[in-house]
């Protein structure tokens, strides 16, 4: 069966290291969470008239370390920076997915649904600033993505408040990303 909208929405943010299997897990749970769900469904949304992918970055990625995601150091041991190295690699994720569906009708975009107050702040104390969005307000450029026809063909964008918007250029490495599909390939294979 045909997948219209596989949306990447899965997140935590954490105080204190955490590990899984000796991997950081906000890098686990925010992007290998969202490789595999679409190494997995990907031929179904391929298959679909418009298929789209959508995966939630944030504009914190721009909180990434220099030099991007840590290959030589995945646990996270010799860094900090976690929600902002995963969003980095949501945002490499989509970009990589984006130019390997370039010759389908299937499309991969990242959004940042802004500053939401939902519950992934739930182990750091809940800490949101005043100008925090609702959860209706943040999840509405990222539903607007997965079924709007006006983006219709759209393919390979961040998008932030229903417009294309500005990245990293650390965002927008495309030797990293495809580092980043491999690594990722690797450490999820015995799931695949």
């Amino acid at each position: 069966m045909p997948i219209d909208a596989l949306v990447c929405n899965a997140g935590v943010v954490l105080d204190d290291l955490e590990q899984v299997r000796g991997i950081e897990k906000t890098f686990v749970v925010n992007h290998l969470g969202h490789y595999l769900l679409v190494r997995r469904l990907l031929d179904r949304v391929i298959a679909a008239p418009q298929g789209r992918v959508v995966v939630l970055g944030s504009a914190d990625e721009r909180n990434a370390l220099p030099g991007g995601i840590q290959f030589d150091d995945l646990s996270g041991r010799s860094w900090e920076a976690r929600y902002a190295h995963a969003k980095l690699a949501n945002g490499l994720f989509s970009l990589e997915l984006a130019r390997r569906l370039r010759d389908t009708r299937a499309t991969s975009n990242c959004v940042t649904p802004g500053h939401t107050r939902s519950n992934i702040l739930r182990h750091i104390g809940n800490r949101y600033r005043d100008d925090a969005r609702t959860v209706q307000q943040g999840a509405a450029t990222p539903s607007w993505l997965a079924a709007s026809p006006d983006v219709s063909g759209r393919n390979g964008l961040f998008w932030r408040d229903f417009a294309p918007a500005g990245q990293s250029a650390q965002q927008r490495d495309a030797a990293m990303a495809r580092r980043l599909r491999d690594v990722s390939g690797t450490l999820v294979r015995d799931w695949l």
